[in-house]
Formats: C-alpha cells, structure tokens, sequence
C-alpha cells in the first residue's frame, strides 16, 4: 500500500475538538449549579452548547483520517495491521483507564471495588465514567469500517453520494429508534453518528478537491457556521424556544437542528485548523497547538479526573468571584495538567499502554 503523507494541520484541529471537550466539562458545573439569573450564566451556557459537536467531530476526523489512508490499499494484510494497532493503542488504553476510574469511583462512593461482574459490565458499556463512551462508539466504528469500505467501494452510487448517503442512513436510524428500537442512550451507539462518519469519509476520499472547495469560499462556511451556531444554542436557552407542536415533531427539529450545527462545526474546524496552521506553521504558538492536538487522546482520558480533583479542592467555596475563577481555572488545568503528563511519558517505553498513540 503506498504510504499517503501526513496532513499536519489536522493537529490543530484535534486541539480545537479537544478544547471544546474541556469546554462542555468545566462548564457543566456552573451551567447546573448558577441561577439563570446569573451574569454569568449565559457566558457558561454559550460555551456548554456552543461546544456539542466536540465529539462528534473527533468521529468527523477518524473517517477523514482512516479513508484518506486507507481507501486505494484496503486489503486482509492492511486489515490485520489495521486492527492489530487499534487493539494496543486504543482497547488496552481504555481497559486500563475504565479500571482507574472504577477503582476511583468505588473509593470515593464506598463501592467494593470486588465487583468484578459490574466493572465488565460497564466496560462493555462504557460506564466506568461519564466520558468513557466515546471510546465505545470509536471501537464501533472501526469494527464497522470494513463494512463501509466494502459498500463504498462496491456500489458507485454510495460512492458517488456519500454525503447523501449518510443523511439517509441517519434519518432512517432517527425513526427506527423513534418508531420500533427506543434505544435510551443514543450518545453511546455509532449510528447515532453516521452522518458525521460519512461526512468524513468524503472529505477523506477526496481531500485535495475538498479542501480546495472548502477553502475558496472560506467565508461563507465560517459566515453558516456561525449564524447555525447562535440558532443552536438559542434553540436550547431556557424558555426561549417555544415550539406549538407534538413531542416527536419538537424531537425532530431539535435533532434536525444539531445535525445540521455539528456538520457545519466540522468543515468550519477544517477551514479554521488549515488557516492556523498555513499562517504561521514556523510559529511558537501553532507548535503548541500542534503539541496539544497529539496528545488529545491522553487529554480526553485524563481531564475528568483532574477536573473531580480540582473541584473537590478548588470549587468548593461560597465566594462568587472564586467560584467563577475556579471554573475558569479548571480550563486550563484540564489541559494542561494531561498534556504535561504525556510530555513526559511519550518516550517512555510502555507509555501505549496508558496514552495510546
């Protein structure tokens, strides 16, 4: 298989999704525990909305990345390597982390920490801590990657549509659950996904005309982007949308109304992570930006527990101004806290056993 070159600024982009990852979790303590009355409420509430399409992002950016690489070698030996690597630096990683957390849990909550039965039961399921679903969607979608490889590849039409396809996919997936599946905790199943998937998919098969489009009419995406994101968020202000209709119909705009904001947040991080990136690719800053985007994967893993410790030891005063300089703080803590700690244990011999690569 011929090896394609490394796209650089997707860096960048890995740090802007995992930045609004720590957005949506530092801010998730104010936006529950702060009067709606607040001065502050809605700066915390427009950082905790405005910043959903984190995740799905990461996801955007794994099928870019994988059918970028992948899509003219796909073969059984790529295959085998293909999962070979996922199983030691994704799987092991989030065994290992799922333990930690469980053990954490169980000693703050007064849990047996014997309980073996319910640590593989929330492995599978992604429940030994509140971020550790991500994982389980990830492994879902690579388990389904050959799967969609073949159908690319097998049927020009979903070749030739893939965008199209994936808004058909979704939208069938919406009313199945809807109708017969009333799967609860969507958030931790891939189709919730798909779309994004296949968004990415497109962007990875045809990347040099993608972002060549993209690019040229730059202002325009970023000028949706925007006018989409104040809509979102607006959509879910407290009181401030109103919608005279059944509960399915307001499920359905709502959900509309994300896929539409996330789609439009990953094309919006491409355009803003290449700008970044071709301004200033010798500069101090893009290099720290660049940094902290290879060592996502250890900030997703690690953040929550710098944040519990933070709050415990920091948050928990009566003081206004301290209450909101602390949650700032957490900000900052959460990342920088993991990406010292992967700094120092990349070139560590085992360090893929805990940070994966």
């Amino acid at each position: 298989m011929q090896t394609k070159t490394r796209i650089d600024f997707l860096d960048v982009f890995r740090f802007l999704a995992i930045l609004a990852v720590v957005f949506i979790h530092s801010t998730s303590q104010p936006v529950t525990l702060l009067s709606k009355d607040s001065a502050f409420y809605p700066f915390y509430f427009i950082l905790n909305r405005g910043s959903q399409f984190a995740v799905p992002a990461f996801l955007f950016l794994s099928a870019l990345v994988l059918f970028y690489r992948y899509y003219e070698g796909w073969d059984k030996e790529t295959a085998a390597v293909f999962f070979r690597k996922r199983l030691i630096y994704i799987v092991v990683p989030y065994v290992i982390w799922s333990f930690f957390y469980f053990t954490a849990l169980s000693l703050v909550n007064g849990g047996s920490l014997t309980d073996i039965g319910t640590f593989l039961n929330q492995l599978l399921t992604g429940n030994n801590y509140f971020h550790l679903y991500f994982v389980i969607v990830m492994i879902q979608f690579y388990a389904l990657f050959p799967l969609l490889m073949l159908l690319i590849k097998r049927i020009s039409f979903v070749r030739s549509h893939l965008i199209f396809t994936g808004v058909v996919l979704q939208s069938v997936y919406w009313l199945l659950n809807l109708t017969v599946l009333h799967i609860q905790r969507t958030a931790s199943v891939a189709f919730t996904y798909l779309l994004f998937y296949l968004l990415g998919a497109s962007a990875g098969i045809h990347f040099e005309r993608f972002m060549r489009s993209l690019m040229r009419y730059r202002f325009y995406w970023l000028a949706a982007w925007m006018s989409l994101g104040i809509a979102a968020v607006y959509m879910e202000w407290p009181g401030a949308f109103h919608l005279p209709l059944a509960a399915d119909w307001k499920s359905f705009i709502y959900d509309l109304r994300y896929y539409v904001y996330v789609s439009f947040s990953c094309v919006g991080l491409l355009i803003i992570s290449k700008s970044v990136y071709d301004k200033g690719e010798q500069a101090s800053l893009v290099s720290l930006l660049v940094s902290w985007g290879t060592a996502s994967f250890a900030v997703y893993l690690i953040h929550p527990f710098v944040l519990f410790a933070w709050r415990e030891f920091a948050v928990a005063t009566t003081s206004p101004f301290q209450f909101h300089a602390a949650t700032l703080l957490s900000v900052v803590m959460a990342l920088i806290v993991p990406w010292l700690i992967d700094l120092f244990l990349r070139r560590r011999k085992f360090t893929w056993m805990l940070l994966g690569k």
